[in-house]
């Protein structure tokens, strides 16, 4: 039986462990680089007020929902201040990556 309580063979078993282990070893963990409760604290603050994309100005939808993006990156210094992060869409916040990039005309 796996941790939902249903019975897996152990091929199946061995990849349902490695599809929730994505992380690479050796990799810290989320609050180790800075995304501990606080993170998800502020996160979720700046998702509930959200209307519209930082980035593009689109509205929010199921499949592509709103998250928190940081305006600097983490990477180059950026922290997990309210003042620096902006609501994006999944899309737009994982095609930035780490990247500087001015917000659309009017924002």
């Amino acid at each position: 039986m796996d941790s939902t309580g249903t019975r897996k063979c152990p091929p199946c078993q061995a990849e349902a462990t490695k599809r929730k282990n994505t992380d690479p070893p050796g990799r810290p963990s989320a609050a180790a680089r800075g995304y501990g409760a606080e993170w998800r604290r502020i996160s979720a603050e700046v998702v509930k007020n959200a209307t519209c994309c930082h980035w593009c100005g689109g509205t929010f939808t199921k499949a592509d929902p709103a998250t928190a993006d940081h305006i600097v990156p983490k990477a180059r210094g950026g922290s997990n201040d309210r003042s620096n992060l902006v609501p994006a869409h999944r899309s737009c916040n994982a095609r930035r990556g780490g990247q500087m990039r001015k917000a659309r005309p009017g924002r």
